[in-house]
């Protein structure tokens, strides 16, 4: 084997190595540099990002090694503290701390240093002009690359704003602790689930439950059921729109009684913004609630009855309107009034007549319907509401048990009587589509219904605008007829049926309008007691038949009795008794030449007031005759307890004589019992020979009518009279 090309061979190899070597070892050098460079660029990297942090932060960050040498500061101290950076370098890190935090922030300084831990704690630190400022620290230990503390990182914040904050929250809070404890008003504090976490002392005071028994539980446990919708929906929308409301509701008492509170609801919130909990202050109004619902009565309910009033009334006519147009509905509106409300306002005062009122309505809201409405418009006026009528008959129903219930009689604070009730009706939309058309008709109606002789009730109808019209011109023209000398009388003579000679003359008001012309008496007499006319009317027919009393005496005439017809509402009037004695003696009138027709209808209504009136008038010596005997209850009573001389028996009686045995048995009957009790017997509406004879023959004194006369006017009474002196026939 040749040495030399193998050593050659091997210097080669290891050459080769060598020089891989000293690639590798310049790779390896390179890689280090670059690595050093990296890691240089990083630390200056960081170095900067710290020193950028440090100088622009306010919290200041210093460096304290393990002998509490400070290494570093933040530029923060100078701004903060007042002293310049080199002030702080090499001193102890304690230099700078009150005195009196310094044995425990030794003691913390141990526990981060030798058990690696990080402490927090507040640090007064002393300002470069010698006042101390409170200030959060942090301490935490910086390791080394063995894990030991090489120093120590502190980082302080002034916290004196938030420390300032604090004490003030703190005063605020013990400011409404106070505040609440000793309030009468209900404070309490609910969370965004409504349960109740703060309640004051005074909830035990007005509603008596203990704070205890309420905290913890969630508020609609106490609220009443009907209001509990309402304060759900405030409360949630307070929740949501975090902001402030007030509302009105009831809440429970320990006895479960309710009262009225009105609430201010305002929303806390926290740092975040968000929901912290509701602040709710109450107090009691229930006597506020009380107040203003008695002025709610005041204002739209009648002090006396309770019932709506017109104002009231209007507003339920315009809701039923608008619903009965939107369901294509009838309703019917009823008008009423007592036919005799003014006298017992007179008579009996008006004590007894507010209680009729009341008990008028009472007995009225136990005859309608739950779903009717009552309303009073003023005085003796009422107004009924009935919705959900289908046909005519149905109202005719309830009317007619409402005149039903009304003509029942009266007991009142010891007065007993009878009075009734007209109505009048218009049906919606038949009569009208609004309220004042509706009540109007109505009004037209009842105004019928009483001129039809009361006691009834009387649907609108178009006719009735005619009768209307005509009733309106008659009460105008009758509020002038005295002044203007429309009225005048006639005279209808009553016959001694034994002499055939005159026995007195019944006295006839007769009355010429301007524009209608003559009116009948049964139209015109009951408008009068309406508009309140018929006193001072019966008054100048008084004194005009006394005076002319006196002046056919002065003529010649026998001394006739003058029987004049006195209206119920007359004969109760307060001052009947003293303008009957006034006009007895203005004329110089003998009362032994009057005689007072009064009706059934007058004696069944107020008996006792009458029959004292009555007993008054006959101890004057005027003779008191019951009218219209038979068309009524003829009750016998009258007779017993009434002056009457005299009976006259209704015309309706008389009209079948002499043929009818009903009708002849009747007034048999009657001349029978009257001649047993001394009255007198006069016989109206005597028209044919045949009833005179037969009156004459069974025993009846006096009769009048068309046979004999019709009613005449004073000359031509004056005619007559010489006619029979003359001893011509009458």
């Amino acid at each position: 084997m040749n040495a030399v090309p193998f050593i050659y061979e091997f210097s080669i190899v290891i050459l080769f190595v060598v020089f891989l070597g000293i690639a590798a070892w310049y790779i390896f050098c390179k890689a280090q540099q670059k690595t050093k460079v990296q890691a240089e660029e990083k630390l200056r990297e960081k170095v900067t990002n710290f020193r950028l942090i440090t100088e622009n932060m306010t919290d200041l960050i210093s460096v304290i090694d393990t002998d509490c040498i400070i290494q570093f500061v933040s530029p923060s101290h100078e701004k903060m503290l007042g002293y310049k950076i080199e002030d702080f370098l090499g001193q102890s890190g304690f230099s700078f701390v009150h005195p009196d935090d310094l044995e425990v922030l030794m003691a913390n300084w141990q526990t981060v240093v030798t058990k690696k831990e990080t402490i927090q704690r507040l640090i007064r630190y002393r300002h470069q002009d010698g006042h101390y400022i409170v200030m959060e620290a942090n301490a935490a230990p910086i390791l080394d690359n063995h894990g030991n503390v090489s120093s120590v990182l502190i980082a302080s914040r002034d916290i004196q704003e938030r420390l300032a904050a604090e004490e003030a929250m703190k005063e605020s809070e013990a400011k409404f602790r106070l505040i609440a404890e000793n309030s009468f008003d209900l404070i309490g504090m609910i969370d965004e689930h409504g349960t109740m976490r703060y309640v004051s002392p005074s909830h035990q005071t007005l509603l008596g439950y203990r704070p205890a028994e309420i905290e913890g539980r969630h508020f609609a446990n106490f609220i009443h059921p009907t209001d509990l919708e309402l304060v759900l929906n405030h409360f949630d929308t307070m929740i949501q729109t975090k902001g402030n409301g007030k509302l009105r509701y009831r809440v429970k008492r320990h006895n479960d009684e309710y009262v009225w509170i009105e609430s201010q609801v305002g929303a806390v919130l926290n740092k975040s913004g968000n929901l912290s909990h509701l602040v709710i202050v109450s107090r009691d109004i229930s006597d506020r609630i009380q107040y203003e619902e008695k002025l709610r009565q005041m204002a739209f309910y009648d002090s006396l009855t309770g019932v709506p009033n017109r104002r009231l009334l209007y507003d339920r006519l315009g809701q039923i309107i608008s619903a009965a147009k939107r369901n294509q509905e009838l309703f019917a509106l009823l008008y009423l009034d007592f036919d005799r409300f003014k006298w017992v306002n007179d008579t009996m005062g008006h004590d007894v007549g507010d209680e009729l009122l009341k008990q008028f309505v009472e007995r009225i809201q136990e005859t309608i319907r739950d779903m009717d409405t009552i309303s009073r418009l003023g005085g003796d006026e009422f107004a009924i509401i009935l919705p959900h009528i289908t046909t005519s008959e149905d109202i005719g129903r309830i009317a007619e048990r409402i005149l039903q219930t009304l003509e029942m009689p009266w007991s009142i604070k010891g007065s007993e009587f009878i009075t009734t009730s007209s109505i009048g009706i218009s049906i919606f939309p038949f009569d009208g589509e609004n309220i004042d058309t509706l009540l109007g008709r109505a009004d037209h109606a009842l105004y019928e219904a009483k001129a039809k002789g009361r006691n009834q009730y009387q649907f609108y109808t178009k006719d009735l605008d005619e009768q209307i019209t005509r009733s309106m011109k008659l009460e105008n023209g009758l509020k002038r007829a005295l002044k203007d000398e429309h009225f005048h009388l006639v005279y209808q003579p009553q016959i001694n049926l034994q002499t055939n000679e005159w026995a007195g003359m019944e006295v006839l008001l007769r009355y010429e309008h301007p524009i209608l012309g003559p009116v009948s008496p049964t139209e015109f007499i009951p408008v009068c007691e309406k508009i309140g006319l018929i006193h001072d009317i019966t008054e100048w027919v008084l004194k005009t038949a006394c005076r002319q009393h006196i002046e056919w005496q002065k003529l010649g005439l026998p001394p006739l009795k003058m029987a004049i017809n006195i209206s119920p509402s007359t004969l109760e009037h307060q001052h009947f008794y003293n303008m009957v004695t006034a006009t007895l003696a203005e004329t110089n009138m003998n009362p032994g030449h009057l005689e007072f027709e009064i009706t059934e209808n007058a004696l069944m209504e107020n008996i006792e007031d009458v029959t004292i009136l009555l007993k008054q008038l006959a101890r004057l010596g005027i003779s008191i005759s019951l009218d219209d005997f038979g068309s009524g209850y003829s009750s016998l009573l009258y007779f017993k307890r009434l002056p009457i001389v005299k009976i006259k028996i209704d015309k309706s009686l008389a009209d079948g004589l002499p043929d009818q045995e009903k009708d002849k048995a009747i007034i048999d009957s009657i001349l029978t019992l009257a001649n047993r009790l001394h009255i007198d017997v006069l016989c109206e509406g005597v028209e044919t020979k045949g009833q005179a004879e037969y009156l004459k023959e069974n025993g009846c004194h006096m009769a009048q009518g068309f046979f004999y006369s019709r009613p005449l006017k004073t000359e031509d009474i004056e005619k007559q009279f010489i006619m029979v002196k003359t001893g011509q026939p009458i």
